[in-house]
């Protein structure tokens, strides 16, 4: 009879989950270091601005950078990638 080792081996999987949990907390900071939000404002006199943030910014926020007159325009998360691709080899 075979007796699957992981169903005994209970410090085994405890770090085998907090391993796991580790790199996913490590993706999500990659993730979020990877996204800037644009945000496109114009003013009355009908200039385009875009305005870069590291976290989705508060209405004040977005009040003290672009000013109380100011209209937006969009909101859009922007990615990038965490590392370069690699060169094509022709």
């Amino acid at each position: 009879m075979t007796v699957m080792r992981d169903r005994w081996d209970y410090l085994g999987r405890v770090r085998e989950q907090r391993l796991e949990q580790e790199m996913r907390d490590r993706r999500l900071a990659a993730v979020r270091a990877a996204a800037r939000v644009s945000v496109q404002v114009t003013t009355e006199g009908g200039s385009v601005r875009e305005l870069l943030f590291a976290e989705p910014p508060t209405l004040m926020e977005l009040m003290e950078k672009a000013g109380a007159n100011a209209s937006v325009l969009s909101v859009e998360r922007l990615r990038r990638k965490p590392r370069p691709e690699p060169m094509a080899s022709h």
